[in-house]
């Protein structure tokens, strides 16, 4: 065909999307219409799972030294020392750090950043679980499982590296 007889296409002959001209939805809700609010919902979320766990570890939290590797933890925190091998050279800097907030006694403060770290691995939780399901119940219900299981809950109260490694293993 010549090039002068090629005809363009009008504006009414291109294809909208699905309905009406709107793109159609794309992402975990693409058929509900919980999808323009999901970001919110992701959010919402994301706080009450980090900060739920943490008003009740806070609660709960242990105001001195407890049974176990807590006073040595908290000793070696305080004066940058190395508790028993393998030392855990991390914990006791990042203990250190909270032991110059000024609330409270040492321990408590050290106490603290067990039960920081435990809620920030909930959220971790939370992110992850939303991600694969895209359901914030769901997410909820596996971060709030974990933040109130029983030795989970436990050693979120007191000075001791499970929180840390619980923490890393989230992220």
């Amino acid at each position: 065909m010549p090039a002068n007889k090629i005809r363009k296409k009008s504006s009414r002959s291109r294809k909208k999307g699905p309905s009406k001209g709107r793109p159609a939805k794309q992402g975990l809700y693409a058929s509900s219409s919980l999808a323009a609010d999901s970001a919110g919902f992701k959010r919402l979320g994301a706080l009450l799972s980090c900060l739920v766990p943490l008003a009740v570890y806070i609660f709960y939290l242990c105001p001195t030294i407890a049974a176990g590797d807590s006073g040595e933890l908290i000793t070696s925190a305080k004066v940058l020392g190395v508790p028993h091998p393998p030392g855990y050279p991390l914990f006791t800097m990042i203990g250190h750090v909270f032991t110059w907030i000024p609330l409270q006694s040492v321990a408590w403060r050290v106490n603290l950043s067990s039960a920081l770290f435990s809620s920030l691995a909930c959220l971790f939780v939370y992110l992850t679980i939303f991600r694969l399901t895209g359901r914030m119940w769901a997410a909820l219900a596996a971060a709030w499982g974990l933040a109130f299981s029983r030795y989970f809950w436990h050693y979120a109260e007191v000075a001791e590296v499970f929180p840390l490694n619980s923490f890393f293993v989230a992220v």
